[in-house]
């Protein structure tokens, strides 16, 4: 019901009440003045219609002017609930459209995960190769292609040392 209030054809309907009930005011007090004319003298009649017919404009200035702060002040909460709609309208499409990516973003995810567990087990034996490689080369520095073995022993002080100790 209260979206019934702010529907143009309500806000229209105020209106045209408002300005019926200030016509048939403005009808009926011309009409009891046009009757007091009659029945008073014309000095005293001016005395009264003046303050009576014053009062009155005064009355229909304030309700007027009521009712046009009133319709504008309805005008832009519509225009406000439009732009609220618009914009929860839009939200709500990208909250949709993210809400569909998650999926796809996990799997991604999922993917890169096992494809990084994959790296790292070629890493691994990458890194086990580097090291037999290294022996290797190591071994080769030992062979003599003359006919005479050359022996190279590695790390010679600290075994030298260790002997010296035992000794």
């Amino acid at each position: 019901m209260s979206d019934h209030y702010v529907t143009e054809q309500h806000q229209s309907a105020i209106i045209a009440f408002i300005r019926y009930l200030m016509l048939k005011c403005s009808n009926n007090h011309h009409n009891r003045v046009s009757g007091m004319e009659v029945d008073f003298p014309s000095s005293s009649m001016t005395t009264m219609i003046l303050p009576i017919n014053n009062n009155m404009n005064a009355q229909y200035q304030e309700v007027y002017e009521t009712a046009d702060i009133l319709v504008g002040g309805i005008q832009t909460l519509n225009e406000d609930t439009q732009r609220l709609s618009y914009e929860s309208v839009k939200i709500q499409n990208s909250i949709d459209a993210l809400t569909g990516d998650i999926p796809i973003l996990k799997l991604s995810i999922q993917e890169q995960n096992i494809f990084l567990d994959g790296l790292k087990i070629n890493q691994d034996i990458l890194q086990q190769d580097v090291l037999s490689l290294k022996q290797k080369l190591e071994d080769m520095q030992f062979i003599s292609y003359d006919g005479t073995l050359t022996w190279k022993i590695t790390k010679f002080k600290e075994k030298m040392s260790k002997i010296d100790i035992d000794l």
